[in-house]
């Protein structure tokens, strides 16, 4: 039952839709950005994606990497 000046709550399941995995790697210093978009979560997915980092900055002295959720 409603409370007075409150709209009925609906009771609704959450239904899961399609999901996608974003990997970006941004250097701010440039504004450089990669990224890699994939359907999966899978570990060899981010392998692959770090590989790619650590070819992309193969002549770098140093890197510094921040790894987040």
């Amino acid at each position: 039952m409603a409370k007075a000046n409150r709209p009925r709550r609906e009771r609704r399941a959450y239904m899961r839709q399609d999901t996608a995995r974003l990997l970006v790697a941004f250097e701010a210093s440039t504004g450089r950005r990669m990224f890699k978009v994939s359907g999966q979560r899978t570990g060899s997915d981010y392998c692959c994606f770090l590989q790619a980092l650590a070819a992309a900055y193969q002549q770098a002295k140093k890197t510094c990497w921040c790894m987040t959720t």
